[in-house]
């Protein structure tokens, strides 16, 4: 009796499937919109990091200890 109820559930079963994949199916159109829209900042910000990455070279070659010669006007003299 339980398989021919089981069986008898299967055309409801099929009906509230149907419903959902018809709702999910009217949002496709929407998602996929969204989906291929393109970024308006992506290029400003892919331009902001690399000033970025300029400036922070340039402040790190600023900041790096200068490699100066210590004996600068001085002449060394030597015991041979």
């Amino acid at each position: 009796m339980n398989f021919v109820n089981a069986l008898e559930k299967i055309p409801g079963i099929i009906a509230q499937y149907e419903e959902r994949t018809a709702k999910l199916k009217a949002d496709v159109p929407q998602l996929e919109a969204i989906i291929s829209k393109t970024r308006g900042k992506e290029d400003e910000l892919k331009q902001l990091k690399s000033e970025l990455a300029a400036l922070d070279r340039k402040i790190a070659a600023e900041l790096a200890p200068k490699q100066e010669n210590p004996n600068d006007g001085e002449e060394i003299k030597r015991d041979d």
